[in-house]
């Protein structure tokens, strides 16, 4: 089997979960959700969601799935991952939710373990109505008035209330089947419930995912934008699957994945931390970037040494801001940075580093306090 012919067995797909949710993949390989977490909130303020009495966002979801596990021969199954699973990648990534704090996984999904089916599909669903035929849907209402008016004018005598409610139940059940139809999933294809963007959602359920179905990951900023790395920059991922498991990222995706012994010799005394870790809730990342250099061109940062920001796990990114004096000296001006001993101000050639100082994230814009990210704060400067 070549290359094409093993890439048609799989789907690229991308979701959103809680960082709780990547952890649980590095610490135990698998991920198996035992209730919903939806790509979407839109039942998140929804009335009728929160009564057991009216058909809504809930129950549409708790249908998709049920439907799902039928068609995977797992009748029993209740809970799923949820995926935006376009045969597009750049569609997918459109479609995912600002969450910040979250994470965006891509995975390579076996067909055999996937359902896809039409997001706006799915709203009709938990509309409780009846669904538009593709052949309705399909027609540009603009350009084909006429054509669009005589499509409606079936559907809506198919759905008349004319018909004894036990047809017109069974008829709106049968409709619903068109989530699953993919005849209008390609590009270019108009489709009226995406407002002929002419680029269906297409949702993917599948019952668990694995760590070795990553392909890439990146952190969401505290705006839910997703922190993407520059060719250069790399991503490292430790977890404690397997005795160790380790997922290095380039600025493409993944490039490497050891575990076991393997990767357990060389990396053998950030165990404990990665247990520590993981037993807070914590991830152990480390983001690095190119090497930069100070004014003395034999002087490098040591990458080893930087802080890892807590937000978007990007290494040695701080700024802060000082406020410096110009001084004309006899090199020249200067700047100086006012120090204040007693009752005597003294000008140094280094700003004065206090524990409250606001720093920034360069790369993902979070604010914190000084003592919050660097240890041993030294007034006088030092670290």
């Amino acid at each position: 089997m070549n290359m094409e012919q093993e890439k048609q067995k799989y789907r690229r797909c991308v979701t959103i979960q809680p960082e709780s949710v990547l952890l649980e993949l590095m610490t135990i390989g698998v991920f198996k959700p035992e209730t919903n977490r939806a790509l979407t909130d839109q039942g998140g303020e929804c009335s009728d969601c929160a009564d057991e009495q009216k058909w809504c966002f809930h129950d549409a979801e708790s249908w998709f799935v049920e439907q799902a596990g039928r068609r995977l021969g797992n009748p029993e199954m209740k809970s799923a991952v949820w995926l935006w699973a376009h045969e597009r990648m750049e569609q997918n990534y459109l479609c995912c939710d600002e969450k910040p704090g979250h994470v965006r996984i891509t995975l390579d999904i076996p067909l055999n373990d996937l359902v896809l089916g039409d997001y706006h599909v799915l709203r009709s669903i938990a509309c409780n109505e009846a669904v538009f035929h593709h052949d309705l849907r399909a027609i540009d209402y603009e350009k084909e008035p006429e054509k669009a008016a005589e499509e409606m004018k079936r559907h809506e005598e198919y759905h008349s209330n004319d018909f004894d409610e036990d047809v017109l139940e069974m008829r709106k059940a049968e409709s619903w089947n068109e989530l699953f139809d993919q005849r209008l999933w390609e590009d270019g294809r108009f489709e009226r419930y995406a407002g002929g963007e002419n680029c269906s959602w297409i949702l993917g359920l599948t019952p668990s995912i694995t760590l070795e179905q990553i392909v890439n990951m990146e952190f969401l900023d505290s705006a839910g934008d997703a922190v993407t790395r520059e060719p250069g920059e790399r991503l490292t991922m430790y977890g404690r699957h397997q005795g160790m498991t380790i997922l290095h990222f380039d600025h493409e995706g993944l490039t490497r994945h050891t575990k076991g012994t393997f990767a357990l010799s060389p990396h053998g005394h950030m165990l404990p931390k990665i247990r520590r870790d993981a037993r807070e809730g914590i991830i152990t990342k480390k983001f690095s970037g190119e090497r930069l250099i100070r004014n003395n061109p034999k002087e490098t940062i040591d990458p080893d040494l930087q802080p890892i920001c807590p937000q978007c796990g990007v290494e040695g990114n701080f700024v802060a801001q000082f406020e410096g004096q110009l001084v004309q000296t006899a090199k020249g001006i200067q700047v100086k940075f006012i120090h204040s001993k007693g009752d005597y101000d003294y000008p140094k050639d280094h700003p004065e580093i206090e524990d409250f100082l606001d720093i920034e994230c360069n790369h993902c814009g979070g604010s914190f306090f000084l003592d919050e990210i660097y240890m041993d704060v030294n007034s006088e400067g030092g670290m």
